[in-house]
């Protein structure tokens, strides 16, 4: 899905490395209806067009794509390979649908002879690696075959909910909520085991004032920002506290070392979704590259949410015409 191995990379593998991709911190505005109404119908032209389609869906992530495939095109004899940088993200899809061909690559390199494909896919991925792998997907699409995206779109509902997550979540670090809390429970469990208890004391006042700002952000970008998960560690790290005697001290201290790397990774993953939403001038651009390159643009259009009059994003539909 990137360009090198970056930490931006590692978020998703962090992400993706969840039971099945499921994880306390979750992308913003991917389960819309709108979503499954638009490759439900163009899977219904697929069955209807093609006797054999050789598909590949890049970026798949958690498979959204390749679950509706399966449902529409059901027991035609199809060919379907799904490819993701993350392993985790396409050991989950092979978990879950046995007989796709599952690749890890880079959405920029992957591995297959031009025209191998009668239809190329991707859903909110393949954009986060650029235009290059836009290029790099359009490559494998065949004479008549079609290159089908949804991708991330400036000032969408899903890119001003990232951007809003992003700079919680940045907020949430800075005030160093976490490390906080974790001297004032270690020191607070020593103390409840008769250690003595200056240190905790010591511990849970220089917390004071990260409480504060939290609960100043709760206020300020309301309860549900970040799926919800700054007022539950809120919650959660109050409601521990007030019992510590009953909790073990490794469990608790090693629940929110792992929120701390998970935290952070959310935080890299609402950048790059907002840094990877397109504009106009990267729409003309890309319908510009692709034409360029004998393809005929069939549909450029904004995709609006279930009930929202803010688009969720760009969807493309080229095909590629002879040369």
């Amino acid at each position: 899905m990137y360009e090198n191995k970056t930490k931006t990379q590692d978020s998703w593998e962090t992400y993706w490395r969840g039971a099945n991709g499921q994880v306390a911190l979750t992308n913003e505005g991917e389960t819309d209806p709108a979503l499954n109404i638009f490759w439900e119908g163009f899977f219904k032209t697929v069955r209807t067009d093609y006797a054999v389609p050789n598909i590949i869906d890049i970026a798949s992530g958690n498979g959204a794509v390749i679950k509706i495939a399966q449902k529409i095109l059901g027991k035609l004899d199809f060919k379907l390979t799904s490819l993701d940088i993350s392993e985790s993200a396409i050991k989950n899809i092979e978990k879950s649908y046995p007989k796709i061909r599952g690749i890890v690559a880079n959405a920029t390199k992957i591995p297959y002879e031009s025209t191998s494909f009668d239809i190329v896919t991707s859903q909110f991925g393949i954009e986060y690696a650029g235009i290059e792998a836009i290029l790099e997907a359009s490559r494998l699409v065949s004479v008549g075959g079609l290159l089908v995206l949804i991708m991330h779109q400036r000032s969408s509902i899903i890119d001003r909910k990232c951007s809003q997550n992003y700079k919680s979540i940045q907020l949430l670090l800075n005030s160093e909520f976490i490390p906080l809390s974790i001297d004032m429970f270690r020191t607070g469990f020593n103390a409840v085991s008769g250690s003595d208890r200056q240190p905790y004391e010591n511990a849970a006042k220089k917390l004071a004032p990260s409480i504060k700002q939290v609960e100043d952000i709760l206020n300020s970008y309301g309860t549900d920002t970040a799926d919800g998960t700054i007022l539950k560690l809120y919650e959660d790290i109050g409601n521990i506290h007030k019992k510590i005697q009953y909790y073990d001290s490794n469990e608790v201290l090693e629940w929110l070392t792992n929120m701390k790397m998970e935290i952070n990774a959310y935080s890299e993953r609402m950048l790059s979704m907002t840094n990877s939403a397109l504009d106009n001038s990267d729409m003309a651009e890309i319908t510009s590259r692709l034409e360029e390159n004998n393809f005929m643009i069939e549909h450029k259009e904004n995709l609006i949410g279930h009930n929202n009059r803010l688009p969720l994003g760009w969807t493309l539909v080229a095909r590629r015409e002879p040369d």
